[in-house]
């Protein structure tokens, strides 16, 4: 009986799935319009872009480290994992 109803489930999606795909014949009421371009202002593009000298190749500086300050190296300051206090 469980085998009877699998067959009809996939019958009816199969069903379902070539309903689903038939192709309707009602016309398109869409318009149809002309493409409309639109174009730049004649002296938008006779010359680059004007960026102030000020502003061309700066690279930031690197910040001096004072070696005093950083920690030593391996020391994070948090416990790790397993380690218990004070051990």
């Amino acid at each position: 009986m469980r085998r009877i109803w699998n067959h009809w489930r996939l019958a009816g999606l199969a069903l379902l799935g070539l309903t689903g795909c038939v192709h309707n014949s009602q016309p398109d009421l869409r318009p149809e319009r002309p493409e409309d371009y639109s174009l730049p202002p004649a002296n938008m593009y006779n010359k680059p872009p004007d960026i102030p000298k000020e502003y061309m190749n700066q690279v930031p500086g690197r910040k001096e480290t004072n070696l005093d300050e950083l920690p030593p190296p391996g020391s994070s300051g948090a416990p790790k994992m397993g380690m218990g206090p004070g051990r």
